[in-house]
């Protein structure tokens, strides 16, 4: 039996929807600068909290990592001692996910300059965009002990189950590797489908897994989910 099998139940009866999440919030800033490294979530990690003390101390903080597109446009071959580029268009914005109470104090980074493995970027204009329940959300990069898909899917569903979130419908994806505050880091996508509304803002404003602060375990509703290094 797959993968995609061990999480594939009957549609669940739609519920009436809140209209947003009034704990956490996304601030969208506009990201300026040429290029940064693909394996840059220790580093954005250090630097956001760096420039914001305040995100230190809110447990629902964390910035969603910026992708390379998947035809591979935008970013480089390795380089500079076997590090990868992302090569940044126009267009691209830094997502970062904040609480309610931290939202003042985090909107204060917009013209701020961070270095990220030697090389600068600037956050221009934010923008705030609340949170608002979807019935599939996805999480690109989910961190994850488990050896293979199957048991990532178990445990994805026993973190969801903690959450009091039962699964019915559940994909992976493929494995990534980062380096985190404490070595490497194995993470892959996980999307989660049939989600009722109360769910689906619990998972957005809570994550999942480890390493929130380093853009780990961070959920978007699936439509909002882009191909490119610019977060939509």
């Amino acid at each position: 039996m797959s993968g995609e099998e061990l999480f594939w139940a009957e549609e669940a009866p739609p519920q009436a929807a809140p209209a947003a999440s009034t704990r956490a919030l996304d601030l969208l800033f506009a990201l300026e600068g040429r290029m940064l490294p693909v394996d840059h979530a220790l580093a954005l990690g250090r630097a956001l909290r760096e420039a914001c003390p305040a995100l230190a101390d809110d447990p629902l903080a964390g910035p969603h990592l910026i992708h390379p597109a998947a035809s591979g446009n935008g970013w480089t071959s390795p380089q500079d001692g076997g590090v990868e580029w992302i090569y940044l268009p126009r267009r691209a914005r830094l997502r970062l996910r904040v609480s309610a109470a931290t939202r003042t104090a985090a909107e204060g980074l917009a013209g701020r300059r961070l270095t990220l493995c030697g090389h600068a970027v600037r956050l221009g204009r934010v923008e705030a965009r609340p949170l608002r329940p979807a019935r599939t959300l996805y999480c690109r990069y989910l961190a994850t002990a488990a050896a293979d898909e199957p048991a990532f899917l178990r445990e994805a569903a026993a973190r969801l189950a903690g959450m009091g979130i039962r699964p019915r419908r559940m994909l992976g994806g493929r494995e990534h590797a980062f380096t985190g505050p404490e070595g490497a880091v194995a993470a892959r996508s996980l999307l989660v489908t049939d989600l009722a509304p109360e769910a689906s803002l619990r998972l957005q404003e809570e994550g999942l897994g480890p390493l929130r602060a380093y853009g780990f375990g961070l959920f978007l509703p699936y439509k909002e989910v882009g191909g490119g290094g610019a977060e939509g």
